[in-house]
């Protein structure tokens, strides 16, 4: 892009997470031909100073997420209601946003987990630990399903077939003891700010 097209590059609000050797000799390879880095947190500038990435004028910044202004509460409604999810004013709406993120990944490996799944790489690495996981959730679904007469709405974090959160939650659904007041939002062609309305709806 710099030497063909001519064009600057900026690093926009990375979160960087650098943990081997050779991890920090490519990000630093990387990062200091850049013209511009910013970074979105307190941890990622500290990683960036650690690796010695700092050529480029360096600024902490904050997660451009933080800066969506979601859509009314009849839209995020809108949504729930096309999901499936009954909108009953008797029963507390709670939403949980599981992530399964750290299962993915191990700081030693070389092929990103998304290509590693692709060519059969990886099958079951963890498995204990997400069985776990999952166990817990469902034991946290169960408690708040009884106690406080709720509706739980699952929210995957990444519900694409490249990643696994939608086959977990699928089965954390069918494990759960009141099934009718468990619902896994499996929709992802929302526009951020519509996506995010459904947190005016949601009681917790």
């Amino acid at each position: 892009i710099k030497g063909v097209l001519r064009k600057p590059i900026m690093v926009w609000a990375q979160g960087l997470v650098v943990e081997t050797k050779l991890g920090a000799w490519l990000a630093r390879l990387t990062l200091n031909q850049v013209d511009l880095i910013t970074v979105r947190d307190r941890n990622s500038l500290s990683t960036l100073i650690r690796i010695k990435a700092i050529k480029p004028p360096h600024f902490l910044t904050a997660d451009p997420a933080l800066l969506i202004q979601p859509s009314s509460a009849e839209v995020g409604a809108a949504l729930l209601k096309k999901a499936g999810v009954p909108l009953n004013p008797q029963r507390k709406l709670i939403a949980l946003c599981p992530t399964f993120w750290t299962f993915y990944h191990n700081k030693n490996d070389l092929i990103p987990y998304m290509f590693a799944k692709k060519i059969g790489l990886r099958k079951n690495r963890r498995a204990k630990e997400i069985e776990l996981f999952k166990s817990s959730l469902i034991n946290l679904i169960d408690k708040i399903t009884d106690q406080y007469q709720a509706n739980i709405v699952l929210l995957p974090r990444y519900p694409s077939d490249l990643w696994d959160d939608l086959k977990y939650l699928e089965d954390v659904t069918r494990r759960v003891r009141n099934k009718s007041n468990v619902f896994l939002y499996r929709d992802d062609d929302a526009a951020p700010q519509d996506y995010l309305a459904m947190w005016r709806v949601f009681d917790l």
